[in-house]
């Protein structure tokens, strides 16, 4: 016989994403120099992420 799942929420689910926030830790700034090393170094047969910007989009940028 078919159950369906219970949609009761957790309360220990709940109480974190309650308290969530963004990261307290600072994002070291970065050069011109070192970002272009990085996406050098990237590999081209890799998924993109979630935005959806591949490694050939960066790589074809940096021509421009």
């Amino acid at each position: 016989m078919f159950t369906p799942h219970d949609n009761t929420p957790d309360p220990e689910i709940e109480r974190e994403m309650a308290t969530q926030t963004q990261p307290t830790e600072k994002i070291q700034a970065f050069t011109l120099q070192e970002l272009t090393q990085v996406i050098k170094k990237l590999q081209l047969n890799k998924a993109p992420g979630p935005e959806l910007i591949t490694a050939l989009m960066l790589k074809e940028m940096l021509r421009k």
